[in-house]
């Protein structure tokens, strides 16, 4: 049904609250109401060497990392970064998304601006 509603195939979907989080087949992203929910389409493997910053509770930067893998259902990620920003992962309380790709040699390979398409309006 939600397939239908937003006219793509869904690989996953989360609910938290009155927001649903739908992995789709696309490169783009995209927000759309569907009855009393705020669905956020993301594009599969998007967080794939996405450059992030990991920040305390009062929003200073911990260190840099590169995010591999997220696990939506279970809250989870898998993020390269160094062994000191490592030592200090209790600290991190935020993942910051950046907007700029790495591949496995750290180099730069795009700039990712969709991201911004998926903050609420």
């Amino acid at each position: 049904m939600l397939a239908k509603a937003i006219g793509m195939s869904i690989i996953k979907a989360y609910q938290q609250g009155a927001r649903v989080y739908a992995v789709v087949n696309s490169d783009s992203w995209m927000l759309k109401k569907v009855g009393g929910f705020q669905v956020a389409c993301i594009p599969l493997d998007f967080e794939k060497g996405l450059l992030v910053g990991l920040e305390d509770r009062e929003g200073f930067l911990v260190g840099l990392g590169v995010l591999k893998k997220l696990y939506l259902d279970r809250r989870r990620a898998v993020i390269y970064t160094s062994a000191e920003v490592e030592k200090r992962i209790g600290d991190v309380s935020c993942i910051r998304l950046g907007l700029v790709r790495l591949d496995d040699s750290f180099n730069e390979v795009e700039k990712v601006p969709g991201l911004l398409r998926a903050e609420p309006a």
